[in-house]
């Protein structure tokens, strides 16, 4: 199966939102798909990674929380944050443990959260929940989202 590069496709989606983000009006229909586009790419990240384990019927899920539900049955470390470390050779040969690099992980509760939030700006609303609407605050609504956290 060919490898696709979904973090580069996260990276353009989060960028694309920063730009709605700083246009005016902020357009947050579209704001919100691109926020929701870019989590939905960073799970298929890492549902490729463990491709050979998942049943062929999740490889046609799309939710994102979905998506990583299948990793974590696999893997239960899937949503934390991992570092890779060598040991190097400091002074008087005392063995140092230096960073290369570090993997940020959302958890499960997060990344369901921030997705089913950022939904809700994608549909028009019911009548019971256009009735208890008074308006959208931009600020309070992008403070929440997971594209600001996660900066």
């Amino acid at each position: 199966m060919i490898k696709i590069d979904y973090r580069e496709i996260a990276r353009d989606h989060a960028a694309r939102a920063e730009k709605l983000l700083s246009s005016s009006p902020v357009h947050i229909p579209y704001l919100a798909l691109e926020l929701r586009m870019s989590i939905e790419a960073i799970a298929y990240t890492r549902l490729q990674d463990y491709i050979d384990d998942i049943p062929p019927r999740r490889l046609k899920e799309w939710q994102a929380y979905k998506v990583l539900e299948a990793v974590a049955s696999i893997d239960p470390g899937i949503a934390c944050t991992r570092r890779l470390m060598v040991q190097v050779d400091g002074q008087d040969d005392e063995k140092v443990w230096m960073m290369i690099g570090e993997d940020r992980a959302l958890s499960m509760k997060s990344i369901k959260e921030n997705y089913s939030a950022l939904g809700n700006f994608l549909h028009t609303p019911t009548l019971g929940q256009a009735s208890k609407v008074k308006g959208v605050n931009r600020d309070k609504v992008l403070a929440k989202s997971w594209f600001r956290n996660s900066r």
